[in-house]
């Protein structure tokens, strides 16, 4: 019962989560906490060694014969080698766990919502991903240090001086309980002021990220001064936190050495009281003894902040790598998509007005549809709706007149394409960017090319294997080639996010009239302000506080 409530505790939750990433290397972990067992046997047995020598043998020069040195070299390489040996294993462990942990995450994003991942993986939180991975491998060694090497020699060592004497070694347990409490009053506030100082530098790595990319913006509008100010204001707060946190690390430092002279004052003062005079061998394994174990409950002490400081880390992390939904296991969609429909569908997010409103809304093949409306109305979620990324709180999305969530959300998106507002290129080849991956018709796609102006990209097949990095391109020239790839899938649906807002006029109306051509035998939905396409479109929605409205031409 009690191991179970254990269990369920915030400690045991986070060892049960360093041990389900360490799969894989549990055999050398196993070993790697015996060789810590033995090295935490090592320092009480010499201790004992030394004692039952110093009582045959009241001369110190007695100590130094040949035979007692080859013993204490023996026992020192042995030492050094098991300590090498555990610091390989550990090392090993850690290198694994990393890497499992990473590549946990890589592989549950297929399973992961996109609310989740669109919702909850800024720049901030990818940096957050890296960091957790660190803090998760490191409380490996922690826990070997702090969990069993310090009980161990905790429980060696009081053996040993129950021998020497009873009174002063319970005495000095307490002392010592008492040196363990006041440095765990401190925990709760260390935990906090790690986590802000987390909190700032993901802060100072958004800002920093988001300079980066409005730079040309900045200068412009000669703004390098205020973001400097913002930056320097984040890095100022670092600092404090860093500093706020080092003193307290020397408040807890100064009460935890004050406490051990106390200890060690009173240590003294019990020895006068004795009646019976202590043997002099009792001066020598008594206070290494509570060296030891004074350094080992200061062990276990750290690791419980340890394990504090990584609980929020490894609770989120936890919850990406075991967020993922399970294969839902309902049968493909294989018919071709020719309707539509948004039935009194209502949404919103979380702590935020509502987005739509017992919105209804018919889409067919035949004419170009165009959704209109201030930003921020709700434009893009209705796209993520129709592609069910997410879910309405009530209404129903409907395709061919099924509800869309009777069928695998898979094989519903290999019917649908989606041109977003800033491109997404990757760095690779424009081969590469083009088809994802995907097998595409080539002489298709340089027809597209041709008759999208990117010929000074891709004028023959071999252009193809040309490598490109986001930077390679303009505005214009990403969104012209995410077009391309929409077209290349062969959709049922194509949803076209701003996609003429970074093209000249020509290019514009060349992509409008492909839309319009493309809409008589798909449903093709279009987000826009530019008012050419507004006017010259037949089926236009205006997306106003919460409603659509139909416009009349």
């Amino acid at each position: 019962m009690r191991y179970n409530t254990w269990k369920q505790s915030k400690e045991g939750k986070l060892l049960a989560m360093v041990w389900q990433m360490t799969r894989g290397n549990h055999a050398i972990i196993i070993l790697a906490m015996i060789v810590q067992i033995l090295l935490s046997l090592f320092p009480a047995g010499i201790t004992y060694y030394v004692q039952l020598l110093a009582t045959d043998r009241p001369s110190f020069n007695d100590l130094f014969t040949l035979r007692n040195l080859s013993i204490v070299l023996g026992v020192s390489l042995l030492t050094i080698l098991l300590k090498q040996s555990s610091s390989i294993m550990q090392g090993y462990a850690m290198a694994h766990t990393k890497r499992n942990v990473e590549s946990g995450y890589i592989r549950n994003l297929s399973r992961l919502t996109y609310a989740k991942v669109h919702d909850g993986m800024d720049n901030r939180n990818v940096l957050a991903i890296t960091k957790e991975s660190d803090m998760l491998t490191a409380l490996i060694p922690m826990i070997y240090r702090s969990f069993i090497q310090a009980p161990v020699t905790i429980l060696a060592f009081f053996i040993l001086t129950m021998t020497l004497s009873v009174s002063l070694t319970l005495t000095t347990v307490a002392l010592i309980v008492i040196v363990i409490f006041c440095s765990l009053l401190l925990r709760k506030m260390i935990k906090g002021i790690n986590q802000k100082l987390f909190n700032r530098y993901s802060d100072l790595h958004q800002i920093f990220a988001d300079w980066l990319r409005g730079y040309k913006v900045i200068i412009f509008y000669n703004a390098l001064g205020f973001m400097q100010k913002n930056l320097l204001s984040t890095v100022e707060d670092t600092c404090y936190l860093s500093k706020k946190l080092i003193r307290i690390h020397s408040l807890q430092t100064i009460v935890i050495e004050t406490m051990t002279y106390g200890v060690v004052v009173m240590f003294l003062y019990l020895i006068s009281m004795q009646e019976t005079p202590l043997k002099w061998q009792t001066f020598i394994s008594f206070p290494t003894a509570f060296l030891f174990i004074r350094n080992e409950a200061i062990k276990i002490s750290k690791g419980y902040v340890q394990l504090a400081s990584t609980e929020s880390a490894v609770r989120r992390l936890t919850d990406m790598l075991t967020g993922g939904q399970p294969a839902d296991g309902l049968p493909d969609w294989n018919a071709p998509i020719t309707k539509v429909e948004f039935r009194d569908i209502s949404f919103s997010y979380e702590n935020s007005r509502p987005i739509l409103s017992q919105v209804s809304w018919s889409l067919h093949i035949g004419e170009l549809h165009v959704l209109s409306g201030e930003s921020g109305a709700g434009k893009t979620t209705c796209f993520d709706l129709l592609a069910g990324l997410r879910q309405p709180d009530s209404g129903d999305v409907l395709f061919n007149g099924l509800q869309i969530t009777h069928y695998s959300s898979q094989s519903l998106l290999k019917r649908i394409a989606y041109v977003a507002q800033e491109p997404f290129i990757l760095e690779g080849s424009l081969l590469d960017n083009f088809s994802f991956g995907n097998q595409v018709d080539r002489k298709k796609l340089l027809a597209y090319c041709n008759a999208f102006r990117l010929t000074h990209l891709v004028g023959h097949d071999e252009d193809l294997e040309r490598l490109i990095t986001g930077n390679d391109l303009s505005v214009g020239e990403k969104q012209r080639i995410a077009f391309i790839r929409a077209l290349l899938k062969s959709p049922d649906i194509i949803l076209l996010d701003e996609m003429t807002s970074n093209v000249d006029m020509e290019t514009s109306q060349i992509m409008f009239d492909c839309m319009k051509e493309i809409a008589k035998e798909k449903i093709v939905v279009c987000i826009t302000h530019d008012q050419p396409i507004i006017d010259k479109a037949v089926h236009v929605t205006v997306l106003r506080n919460g409603k659509l409205y139909e416009q009349k031409k």
